[in-house]
């Protein structure tokens, strides 16, 4: 706990928070999870989407 306690507390992890944050937001993330296939975001309905959008990927 000693370390989580660091960890949390310090000024860098809260920058690399923030970093990965605007990041997901630039890719277009507005929940988690949130998928992407070949740079393009998967719609999840079911979870052979996700099988289905990286077999598309790969045939491009």
């Amino acid at each position: 706990m000693t370390a989580y306690d660091a960890a949390v507390a310090d000024p860098a992890t809260a920058q690399r928070v923030r970093v990965d944050f605007n990041e997901g937001r630039a890719l277009g993330v507005r929940s988690t999870p949130t998928s992407f296939a070949d740079g393009q975001p998967v719609v999840i309905e079911r979870w052979n989407d996700v099988e289905a959008a990286i077999q598309e990927a790969l045939s491009r």
